[in-house]
């Protein structure tokens, strides 16, 4: 539980950096799009059952949708997300939502 929460934290804050410096930017992109490609491998409505489901990942789960949604609205954040990133963002809340469906 301590290292996936150390590990969201270094990744959000890696990603709020980037955009706020303009620098990296390739990487959060990337960052995002793998993990839009990963989880449309899962088999639909693998969150479904959130008794079978590790409540460390659903905690990760949680955390994920509420980054993405604070950066989906990113005027709130002081900086700028792209707009590319913002789409991928949105992919990803929309596939997580699908997962737990």
């Amino acid at each position: 539980r301590v290292g996936s929460r150390a590990v969201l934290s270094f990744i959000f804050s890696f990603l709020r950096k980037a955009w706020r410096t303009g620098e990296d930017g390739d990487l959060c992109s990337d960052l995002l799009r793998d993990s839009l490609e990963a989880l449309q491998v899962l088999p639909e409505a693998s969150l479904y059952d959130e008794v079978s489901v590790s409540s460390v990942w659903l905690e990760v789960v949680d955390k994920g949708s509420h980054f993405l949604q604070q950066i989906t609205s990113s005027d709130k954040e002081g900086f700028v997300v792209p707009l590319a990133d913002r789409s991928s963002a949105l992919a990803l809340l929309l596939e997580l939502t699908l997962q737990r469906a």
